[in-house]
């Protein structure tokens, strides 16, 4: 059995909403039970993915810019994206292995 919700955070007729879709998923022999495990499992990934190295090199440095100098705090964003940022800034955090990492020290070393 699949649970709709409690109410009164479910309104009786978004359950009577959420009944015609699981009705239609059987129809359509789509179990609807393995369907939500599904798409909970596909909203992680489409989060994960989205989270790129820009993205926690940015969460990263607001997180620390008060605990820097103004002149260091010019020199990180400089220095990150002349040398790794360039490389890897786009890609996202899961699509991520040691020999892609090493490559971009490597480039950065040179």
């Amino acid at each position: 059995m699949l649970e709709l919700g409690n109410y009164p955070l479910v309104s009786l007729k978004e359950a009577r909403i959420k009944r015609d879709f699981y009705q239609t998923l059987l129809i359509d022999n789509i179990n609807p039970a393995q369907h939500k495990k599904d798409e909970k499992i596909k909203l992680a990934v489409k989060e994960q993915v989205s989270q790129t190295f820009n993205f926690y090199f940015d969460e990263w440095l607001s997180k620390n810019k008060n605990n820097w100098s103004n002149k260091h705090l010019k020199e990180i964003p400089k220095r990150a994206n002349k040398h790794p940022l360039p490389h890897i800034g786009n890609m996202a955090i899961i699509d991520t292995d040691t020999p892609k990492i090493i490559e971009v020290l490597r480039k950065i070393e040179h």
